[in-house]
């Protein structure tokens, strides 16, 4: 494929790309270090999950977390 995935361009390097050099910046290194860290998620957990489900399970975690202000 010529970097395309069904018309759509791809934004991110593939985990096979022989890059395995720690990379704090890398969104993807980031997110899945709130989903195990925070959530207890799994990495199979965590990139199977949608967007929309792992902002979810994020905000769910906050609001459990946060100390409610008197």
């Amino acid at each position: 494929m010529d970097g395309r995935i069904r018309g759509m361009r791809r934004l991110g390097k593939s985990e096979d790309d022989g890059d395995d050099e720690p990379d704090d910046r890398d969104p993807r290194r980031q997110l899945a270090g709130i989903a195990s860290a925070a959530l207890h998620w799994t990495p199979r957990q965590f990139w199977s999950s949608t967007p929309a489900e792992f902002w979810s399970a994020v905000e769910a975690w906050k609001k459990m977390n946060t100390a409610k202000a008197d």
